[in-house]
């Protein structure tokens, strides 16, 4: 089985890339009408149809970056996003 060890630190992302996952969340969101959604629900949605797959620790730095925003909150506690 394949891990994927790196830091979220550490991994790189393009505004092109953000902009593509959000767009995903936000087409899953709008047409499942959810407000929220399991952390571990996210990989499974946003690789769903793109050409180059998120990996865990991709889709870790960029849902804090879209916290850092305000368009949506992860709650640690549970591991589930809630969208704004």
């Amino acid at each position: 089985m394949e891990t994927d060890d790196t830091p979220a630190a550490e991994i790189s992302t393009s505004p092109e890339r953000l902009q593509a996952f959000s767009a995903a969340l936000g087409r899953h969101r709008n047409l499942q009408h959810v407000e929220q959604l399991p952390v571990a629900d996210v990989e499974n949605v946003v690789n769903n149809g793109a050409t180059v797959p998120y990996s865990k620790a991709e889709i870790e730095k960029l849902l804090k970056m879209m916290e850092e925003k305000g368009q949506l909150w992860v709650h640690s506690d549970t591991n589930v996003v809630y969208f704004m």
